[in-house]
């Protein structure tokens, strides 16, 4: 079993809100990190969240819609991750993550 060791970092997941996503967020909060629950809709987001929060009350999440082929809606979701909690760690994008070490860089990827 790989350990993450995530506690205290802040990780966005696009297309947490079902399937693989959901499973990756399921286990960045097990191993202690903030999450951005991130759905094509904030209700869908919003779902994923109560789901987590019945195995991990603890658990630091917010629900995010965006539309990951907008750049604008990609800076709103940057916003609201970092208005929460100030930093960006992770981004883990489908199946691709990326560690961030400045804030510019979510948007070079795009």
């Amino acid at each position: 079993i790989i350990k993450m060791k995530l506690k205290d970092k802040t990780a966005i997941i696009t297309g947490a809100s079902r399937g693989i996503g959901f499973a990756v967020a399921e286990a960045f909060v097990r191993e202690g990190a903030k999450v951005a629950v991130c759905g094509s809709r904030v209700s869908s987001a919003q779902k994923a969240v109560d789901k987590l929060k019945e195995s991990f009350p603890e658990a630091e999440l917010i629900p995010v819609g965006v539309d990951i082929s907008s750049s604008d809606s990609i800076a709103e979701m940057v916003k609201t991750v970092l208005a929460q909690w100030d930093k960006i760690d992770i981004l883990f994008k489908r199946l691709e993550f990326y560690f961030i070490f400045h804030v510019e860089v979510v948007f070079s990827i795009y």
